[in-house]
């Protein structure tokens, strides 16, 4: 299975990944931004900066989620720090909140887009924003504090497409697991639901669905996905 670690900027996300691949075994692809090299930043002064970060960003979820794929397809479950669908929900996001010509979805290569998808349950951590926040002091590398009321703007319309849109459109693909007991204790309850509830494949269906909601507004025709 591939098994998805969402939440806010803060939440707890990757200390909670690395719990479970720890638990498990299971290998663990950390998010995007850790795998560029060289690693860019995260101010984003202009659109045009933000379309070349994020197409960036793009080729390496793309390779990402073609990794995950070959190990599931091997035998092997994987995590993944974060899921492949990031730099469409951030832009999707940041036009929304700074205007519609930060939105650079359309600008974003069409085929990368369509060699994402979804994991068989994505797990939301749903954080308040005073731990979420604190969490995030603690990192100036990947939560530079220029940018925090962004992140916080951005997650905020990240958590309604994980609670509300994902929920609708590929039902029983999002757990919601609410941050704050230690990681130890959020790893065995996870780990005793997956043992006990059994996850169909994901259907080409759910992730054409998805990548429509996402990719709606952008400039052409929504990609299809396999």
């Amino acid at each position: 299975m591939l098994l998805a670690i969402e939440g806010v900027s803060g939440a707890g996300k990757s200390t909670l990944a690395r719990e479970l691949s720890t638990r498990t075994g299971w290998p663990l692809l950390e998010e995007a931004w850790w795998g560029q090299r060289p690693r860019r930043s995260l101010a984003i002064p202009t659109p045009a900066r933000l379309r070349r970060l994020e197409a960036d960003l793009l080729r390496e979820e793309s390779r990402r989620f073609a990794r995950a794929r070959r190990w599931q397809r091997s035998g092997r479950s994987v995590i993944l720090d974060t899921g492949v669908l990031g730099p469409l929900t951030y832009v999707r996001g940041l036009g929304e909140i700074w205007g519609p010509e930060w939105d650079v979805r359309g600008q974003l290569p069409r085929g990368r887009v369509g060699s994402l998808g979804l994991a068989d349950v994505h797990v939301f951590l749903k954080a308040s924003p005073t731990l979420s926040t604190k969490r995030a002091r603690i990192s100036s590398t990947t939560h530079p504090e220029a940018w925090r009321e962004r992140h916080a703007q951005i997650g905020r319309t990240e958590r309604t497409f994980w609670l509300r849109t994902v929920p609708r459109l590929a039902p029983g693909r999002v757990w919601t697991v609410r941050a704050g007991p230690a990681p130890e204790v959020l790893a065995t309850r996870l780990l005793r639901r997956l043992a006990s509830d059994t996850l169909p494949p994901v259907r080409p269906s759910e992730e054409r669905r998805v990548l429509d909601f996402l990719w709606r507004g952008a400039l052409g025709s929504p990609p299809r996905n396999r």
